[in-house]
């Protein structure tokens, strides 16, 4: 936030976030027309009054007054409910249909949606130490078991988890679009998971094998009932089950 902004009295400007290397090589760019991506952008921008849902029961004067061509709005929207990048929800009793924009706080500064923490008075002993009644936070509790999670899965693979989290996200990325719709977010909880909970599932080694398997057998990513990210984590679930077996 700028010196500007901070100002005591003034408003901070609402302001839409986007990653840029995820919106140059991501699989939005592929996914939309380079129309269908300007739709996109203007509607991340009429989300900012809604907090993430934009009100397009009346689609057509939405389209008017943005100025664009109604049927390529109509397209980004379809698009975007196909590619899980909007949700559309119905109000009946206000007669009104909103287009949800999905993991909306990923486009918006921290600070405009998470909240402020309070300060937690510790009281210590003369020595420093803990007094008997403290008791860690949950969240810090939390953190710890990732910390050691995130330990124990650099001293199995040989590197630190953030390289190893970049190379999952690439093997997925490989696949991205209609076959894979990746979600860093969604994805990112997948890799946590089995790094805090499964930590001998050598996960980069197992999503290569369904990777391929995939390449080799494209149609399976879409006949299958359950949805591809799915298929992933019962194919690693399976392997932390062959891992407990064997022990």
């Amino acid at each position: 936030m700028s010196g500007e902004d901070k100002r005591p009295g003034r408003r901070s400007e609402p302001r839409v976030w986007l990653y840029t290397e995820h919106w140059l090589w991501g699989s939005t760019r592929s996914e939309l027309t380079l129309e269908e991506r300007a739709i996109f952008i203007d509607l991340l921008c009429l989300g900012i009054t809604g907090m993430g849902k934009v009100d397009i029961t009346y689609p057509d004067q939405t389209a008017d007054q943005l100025r664009v061509p109604r049927d390529v709005f109509n397209s980004t929207v379809k698009k975007g409910v196909q590619y899980e990048k909007f949700t559309i929800k119905r109000d009946k009793r206000r007669k009104k249909t909103f287009l949800c924009i999905l993991n909306w706080t990923r486009y918006q500064p921290e600070y405009l949606h998470s909240r402020p923490e309070k300060p937690v008075r510790k009281w210590r002993s003369a020595k420093g130490g803990k007094c008997d009644a403290h008791v860690d936070p949950r969240e810090e509790r939390r953190g710890e078991e990732v910390r050691e999670g995130e330990v124990r899965e650099e001293k199995r693979s040989g590197g630190p988890p953030s390289k190893l989290k970049t190379e999952f996200f690439n093997l997925l990325r490989s696949l991205s679009g209609p076959s894979y719709p990746f979600q860093e977010n969604e994805d990112g909880q997948v890799f946590d998971l089995f790094a805090v909970k499964y930590p001998k599932v050598n996960i980069i080694e197992q999503t290569e094998k369904k990777v391929e398997y995939w390449r080799e057998n494209p149609s399976a990513l879409r006949a299958h009932k359950k949805g591809p990210r799915t298929q992933l984590v019962d194919w690693l679930l399976g392997e932390a089950e062959y891992q407990d077996g064997q022990k």
